[in-house]
């Protein structure tokens, strides 16, 4: 029988770049969104949204200080692959109608470049 060896390999831990937690809320342009409760606040005001209306002002909210192409927008939210050609613009007014009946001055198209949530500070 042979004695223990020193050879045998200890665990290896590796350090890598930490992952960021997900951000859980957000809350810019004067609208509060929870994703834990899918909730979402302007003033005193509870938006009722679809998921995929959620998920569009997810984004806008991430990138509420840029203007964001159809493309982008489509490709974050229904995946890189193929679907009807208008279907964000179709959100996109969905979820506008419903930002001004709440009183936020709502989302600007930019004409040949995407949309832009606006700020009702501005």
């Amino acid at each position: 029988m042979s004695a223990p060896s020193d050879d045998v390999a200890a665990p290896v831990l590796i350090k890598g770049p930490r992952r960021m937690p997900l951000q859980r809320s957000l809350s810019e342009c004067g609208i509060h969104l929870d994703l834990d409760l899918f909730t979402v606040g302007f003033g005193k005001t509870t938006l009722e949204l679809t998921a995929r209306e959620l998920d569009l002002l997810r984004v806008l909210l991430e990138e509420h200080v840029r203007v964001i192409s159809r493309r982008e927008l489509h490709d974050r939210i229904w995946g890189a692959g193929d679907s009807k050609a208008r279907v964000v613009d179709t959100y996109i007014s969905r979820l506008r109608r419903k930002l001004t009946t709440a009183g936020h001055p709502g989302i600007r198209s930019i004409y040949m470049r995407g949309y832009r949530l606006l700020n009702p500070a501005d």
